[in-house]
């Protein structure tokens, strides 16, 4: 079985990430119509970034400019994230609409069925089963086969 920590790692070599997750960086970059977009790293978003990565994970969206829109759409349906993920949230949400709206609109629709995963302590998501994780999320129910997302 595989640790939500263990996941993550592997996540973040597929993505092309550092280790940590661009948590330490002041700088982390994003993109915006193709174009490179510098995010400043202020603090609570430091915060907020490992949650966000466990949605990528629980949700199997990628962190290119359409993943970081479904994300986004899929937390904004599920609900129940602190403030600067709802200030972040709804503008990587309406630019992914504009270019991937079909896509966005389905992450929507997904993430009515969902829950955020804030609502739980990130070191205790960190030692969970990625399974676990998915049946915190509403992503997968106790009896169903698990879900391929990393």
């Amino acid at each position: 079985m595989t640790t939500g920590k263990q996941a993550l790692q592997s996540f973040y070599a597929k993505e092309g990430l550092p280790e940590h997750g661009n948590v330490t960086v002041w700088v982390d970059w994003g993109r915006m119509f193709g174009m490179p977009v510098p995010i400043p790293n202020i603090f609570g978003r430091t915060k907020v970034l490992p949650y966000h990565d466990m949605h990528h994970l629980v949700t199997g969206y990628a962190t290119d400019e359409a993943g970081e829109g479904e994300v986004a759409a899929w937390c904004m349906a599920a609900g129940g994230g602190p403030l600067l993920a709802w200030v972040y949230d709804p503008f990587a949400a309406g630019l992914g609409f504009i270019r991937f709206p079909k896509r966005v609109i389905a992450a929507w629709k997904q993430g009515r069925k969902a829950r955020t995963l804030y609502h739980v302590p990130i070191e205790q998501l960190l030692d969970m089963e990625v399974e676990e994780i998915k049946v915190l999320a509403h992503m997968q129910s106790k009896t169903e086969p698990a879900r391929r997302t990393v």
